[in-house]
């Protein structure tokens, strides 16, 4: 959010510069498009439309404010938070042929109702403040798209989140301690429930979920 601001443009610039809206929170202008930016303000747990940013100038610190989505909002599927900034789509770093990741936000605190908040992203301009799990390089996408909601259900659950709170000591869940939490097996997830593997049944709650 620091080192790249300069690719960073406000709704006043895209105008200026000769951009128009289209679908999906997206700007154009000739055959390149502008993504907007997403920031950990925007997500909650399995909630990529948490929160619009507003702007108030007249503010000295922290101008930029989240503002929670409404339940009609909520209830709109085309309905997108309204981001502070956009890049261009070509600036934008991501695997080909995917289109959404599995993020945490990094600022929090021990003292939070909790402390990990994780969703499915869509992959468009993410910041700092959002960082995010990629298959490895060479990686098959249908790998990904399988073991990925299973990871979001870890993020997410109580136990995770308590391990997660002995470990911060300040406002940032940084990826070294996110590392040295434990997590299920994979292979247990291969084991059936009924007439499903768990793994189906969990995939299928993080997707109601989310």
């Amino acid at each position: 959010m620091t080192n790249d601001s300069g690719l960073f443009k406000t709704m006043p610039e895209l105008e200026a510069e000769g951009w128009y809206p289209v679908e999906g929170n997206r700007w154009r202008k000739g055959e390149a498009e502008c993504v907007p930016l997403y920031e950990g303000r925007m997500v909650q747990r399995y909630d990529h439309r948490a929160a619009s940013i507003e702007l108030h100038p007249e503010n000295v610190h922290r101008p930029a404010q989240p503002v929670s989505a409404a339940e009609a909002e909520h209830r709109d599927p085309r309905w997108l938070p309204e981001a502070q900034y956009w890049v261009e789509e070509d600036r934008v770093e991501r695997p080909l042929g995917l289109g959404w990741c599995v993020g945490f936000k990094d600022v929090t605190a021990p003292t939070n109702v909790r402390t990990m908040l994780a969703a499915a992203l869509p992959l468009q301009g993410l910041g700092n403040t959002l960082p995010v799990f990629f298959p490895e390089r060479g990686a098959a996408l249908g790998a990904y798209r399988t073991s990925a909601p299973l990871l979001l259900a870890h993020l997410n659950a109580f136990a995770f989140d308590y391990l997660a709170r002995q470990k911060v000591q300040g406002q940032h869940l940084n990826l070294y301690i996110v590392e040295q939490i434990p997590v299920v097996p994979a292979e247990s997830f291969d084991e059936t429930l009924g007439d499903r593997s768990i793994g189906e049944f969990v995939r299928g709650e993080v997707l109601r979920l989310s």
